[in-house]
């Protein structure tokens, strides 16, 4: 049910849709750098 809305609501949102996909890789380059320097042996466990 949830992954059938979402793509529903990507498909209402094509347009938005590479910009959002773009936000959200900066946004987890940002966090990998942030927990990186905070935990560095945090990839290692996971």
């Amino acid at each position: 049910m949830l992954q059938e809305q979402c793509s529903i609501q990507l498909v209402q949102v094509q347009s938005n849709k590479w910009v959002l996909l773009h936000k959200l890789r900066m946004g987890t380059c940002m966090l990998r750098m942030v927990t990186g320097n905070l935990v560095p042996h945090q990839e290692q466990v996971l």
